[in-house]
C-alpha cells in the first residue's frame, strides 16, 4: 500500500521529545553502528579509496559527528548549507578500487548512508529514553528524521525515498539480504570497536590512564553499537556477539534512561541545548503579546473609571 505523499516543503511542528532525544551525548557510544554502512562492496570501495576511515578513524568520526550534530541539533539554514557542503565535497568520489566501481553520489550509494542513520536513531530511541517505540511513535519519528535529513537527500531521489517507516524497515531488510558482504572495512573497523587505538596527541602522561580505561569503553561501545545494530551485519563482523555482550547491552538499557533524565544541559550537546533554551525563551517573549491592540473594554455597567 503507497505511504502518505511527503511534503517536501513543510516546516514541521518542534517535538520536543524528539528533540531532546537527537541532541543527547549518549547516542555518542552507539556510532558504530554506522559501520552497517559499508556492509555495500561499492561503499566498501570508496571509503577504502579515500583512505581516510583507515587513517584517521577519530578525524572520521569527528567529522561524521559534527554533521550529525548539525543536523539534529542545528536550523534550517545549517542543514541546507550542510547538505550543500556534503554533496560538492563527494562530487570527485568516484572510479574503481579493487575491481569494484563506486560513487558517492549514485543514488542508491547515498541514500544507503542516509538509511543507516535512521537505522540507528530508530533502534537506539528506547534504549536510550526507556520509552517504548510504538508503531504509531516510530512513524512520528520515522516522519521527523525524514524532515531533519530533506536537505541532506539528492534532489531528484527524494521520492524515491521510503515514506512510511514500514516501507523503510522493508527496504532496509531486502538491501541487507540481497547485497550484504563481508568487507574488509567492515572487519577492520568492527575490532578497533573492540581494541581502540589511543587517540591521536594522546599526552604521554595520560596513556596509561588510557591503557586502564581502554577495555571498559571497549565493552560499552561494541555493547551499545552492536546492541541495536540488524544481526546480519553484527554476524559479518569481527564482533562475536557473546552472552556477556548481551548482559552489558541488558545494563545500558537499564543504566541510560536513567542518565537520560538527569537536566538536559547536562545531558545534550551544547548546540542542541542551546538551541532548546533559545526556544523557551522565545516562548516567554512571544507569551508577552496581545491578541490585537484595541483599547480595553471598560468592566460592564461602569464607567472606567477607578474611582
Amino acid at each position: 500500500m503507497a505511504g502518505p505523499t511527503i511534503d517536501r516543503k513543510r516546516t514541521v511542528p518542534i517535538d520536543e521529545d524528539f528533540e531532546r532525544y537527537l541532541g543527547t551525548m549518549l547516542l555518542a557510544p552507539f556510532g558504530g553502528a554506522f559501520l552497517d554502512q559499508v556492509v555495500l562492496d561499492d561503499v566498501s570501495a570508496g571509503v577504502e579509496w579515500s583512505g581516510r576511515f583507515r587513517l584517521d578513524p577519530y578525524g572520521r568520526a569527528l567529522r561524521t559527528g559534527a554533521v550529525d550534530l548539525v543536523y539534529f541539533g542545528g536550523d534550517a539554514e545549517a542543514r541546507s548549507r550542510t547538505g550543500e557542503w556534503l554533496r560538492r565535497a563527494h562530487e570527485d568520489v568516484h572510479g574503481t578500487h579493487d575491481g569494484v566501481r563506486f560513487s558517492a553520489l549514485r543514488p542508491d550509494a547515498w541514500n544507503w548512508i542516509i538509511k543507516s542513520a535512521l537505522h540507528l536513531y530508530l533502534h537506539a530511541y528506547p534504549v536510550i529514553t526507556g520509552d517504548p517505540l510504538t508503531a504509531n511513535r516510530a512513524e512520528q519519528l520515522y516522519q521527523y528524521l525524514l524532515y531533519k535529513v530533506d536537505d541532506l537527500m539528492l534532489p531528484a531521489q527524494r521520492d524515491r525515498f521510503p515514506r512510511t517507516v514500514e516501507e523503510f524497515t522493508d527496504d532496509y531488510a531486502h538491501t541487507l539480504a540481497t547485497r550484504a558482504i563481508a568487507t574488509v572495512t567492515l572487519e577492520r573497523e568492527s575490532r578497533r570497536l573492540i581494541a581502540p587505538p589511543a587517540p591521536p596527541g594522546l599526552p604521554r602522561v595520560l596513556r596509561p590512564g588510557w591503557t586502564i580505561a581502554r577495555p571498559l569503553i571497549s565493552r560499552v561501545v561494541v555493547a551499545c553499537s552492536f546492541g541495536v545494530t540488524d544481526g546480519r551485519v553484527r554476524n559479518l563482523s569481527a564482533v562475536d556477539w557473546s552472552a556477556a555482550n548481551e548482559r552489558d547491552f541488558q545494563r545500558a538499557r537499564r543504566i541510560l534512561p536513567l542518565l537520560y533524565r538527569l537536566p538536559r544541559r547536562l545531558t545534550m550537546h551544547p548546540l542542541a541545548y542551546h538551541s532548546f533554551r533559545a526556544r523557551r525563551l522565545m516562548e516567554v517573549l512571544e507569551s508577552t503579546r496581545l491578541s490585537d491592540f484595541r483599547p480595553d473594554q471598560a468592566p460592564s455597567g461602569g464607567s472606567g473609571c477607578p474611582f
